[in-house]
């Protein structure tokens, strides 16, 4: 966006389909270097599912990508700050992956550094969860 030209505009930086991004909520409103989308990566796309958690490097025109496997399918990633942390991209982002084939969910936690090496924790939960989006993340606050 330029104000100053009362101009908006829009380029793509990825040929991946995808949605939902994300970013170090800290950042809204500000021009940020990471941004997390879940991302379809497979062939079988038009079953409607993500497959994947990208990160992106607005500065480098990184990308980086951890699957969900051939039959997980993931939700959309939430960026959960690390409280001790002072960068952009200190945190984790989680993301709830369903199997196809055990239609069994996980919180799967990811290192929002690295999110190509794969979880950093998962979280098996007790019954499925049906996929949702727009969720955020709340540190807990002390009463």
């Amino acid at each position: 966006m330029d104000l100053a030209a009362d101009r908006a505009g829009w380029e793509p930086i990825d040929d991946l389909e995808g949605d939902f991004n994300r970013i170090n909520p800290a950042y809204d409103g500000v021009r940020v270097r990471y941004l997390y989308m879940s991302a379809f990566t497979r062939s079988d796309r038009h079953l409607g599912d993500f497959d994947a958690i990208v990160r992106y490097d607005d500065l480098t025109g990184e990308r980086a990508v951890w699957s969900a496997g051939p039959h997980g399918h993931v939700g959309e990633g939430v960026f959960a700050a690390d409280p001790d942390g002072s960068a952009e991209d200190d945190g984790w982002v989680l993301v709830v992956v369903t199997d196809a084939t055990t239609d069994a969910s996980d919180l799967v936690v990811l290192d929002a550094r690295d999110v190509a090496a794969g979880p950093v924790a998962r979280v098996h939960l007790p019954q499925r969860v049906p996929f949702g989006f727009h969720g955020n993340w709340f540190p807990e606050v002390a009463a």
